[in-house]
């Protein structure tokens, strides 16, 4: 844990990143949402009733916010519309991490996530931006 960072950033970090292997990522997974579910429902909950987090949070703070607003919200209500609440507030944590520059220091893997909002958008230049800053990456998958 960073000095000063809430210690559920790095349990969110720790499990989307280390715990689930990328195949957990994108396919349909009962065992997965309901680990989720049993793991982070209550942290979602706060932080979403909080209204996410500061954008001047540090960039860890910033990834784990927005993998519980965007990816985390959308394992916990699978086939409900409350998968895609929080997704204002993850496109507001994706731009405050692209405005500060923070993603040129994460790894690919944790900046497909960060970009991962502007792709959830119905925005056509949120679209645009999305796939700009993934073709970045060099990851054709």
């Amino acid at each position: 844990m960073i000095d000063s960072e809430p210690a559920w950033v790095t349990d969110v970090l720790r499990f989307w990143f280390e715990e689930l292997a990328a195949p957990d990522w994108f396919a349909r997974s009962d065992a997965v949402d309901d680990g989720i579910r049993q793991r982070f429902l209550s942290l979602h909950g706060q932080v979403v009733a909080d209204g996410g987090v500061p954008l001047t949070s540090p960039p860890r703070t910033l990834l784990a916010a927005l993998l519980l607003l965007d990816q985390f919200s959308r394992n916990l209500y699978r086939d409900d519309p409350r998968a895609f609440a929080a997704d204002v507030a993850a496109r507001e944590l994706a731009h405050s991490i692209v405005a500060q520059g923070f993603d040129r220091a994460m790894a690919p893997h944790e900046r497909l996530f960060a970009y991962l909002p502007f792709e959830h958008s119905e925005n056509a230049d949120d679209q645009v931006l999305a796939v700009r800053l993934i073709t970045a990456i060099g990851d054709d998958d």
